[in-house]
């Protein structure tokens, strides 16, 4: 049965540079491998004693899928052009940006964001 060119032209299809960032974006809301040290340094000068902690965050799995979302965004971006649906990959661009900044950004902040 064929269908008319126009509803064809309409239909969303999706690539597999857009499916595999969205997965890449979605799977550290169910994974994490975090790792958390704190650093705990102390001075005295006269009668003072000065004393700081430094904690660093970070949780690969979460900086890992980031980067593998906003660098699918910048594929999806790259082959616009050849597309039908252009709205479609602006949208589904920008999705995999913001997507993949939010887990960078907790990924290295942790809890802080």
């Amino acid at each position: 049965m064929n269908e008319d060119p126009d509803v064809v032209a309409l239909k969303k299809n999706w690539t597999p540079v857009e499916v595999f960032g969205l997965i890449a974006g979605v799977i550290p809301f169910f994974i994490s491998y975090a790792e958390t040290t704190s650093t705990r340094s102390s001075s005295s000068g006269g009668s003072l004693d000065i004393s700081t902690t430094t904690t660093k965050h970070m949780d690969y799995v979460a900086v890992g899928g980031g980067a593998i979302a906003i660098a699918c965004a910048v594929l999806v971006l790259m082959l616009i052009g050849r597309a039908r649906n252009r709205n479609h990959r602006l949208v589904v661009a920008a999705v995999l940006v913001v997507l993949g900044g939010m887990q960078n950004a907790y990924g290295i902040l942790g809890q802080d964001i």
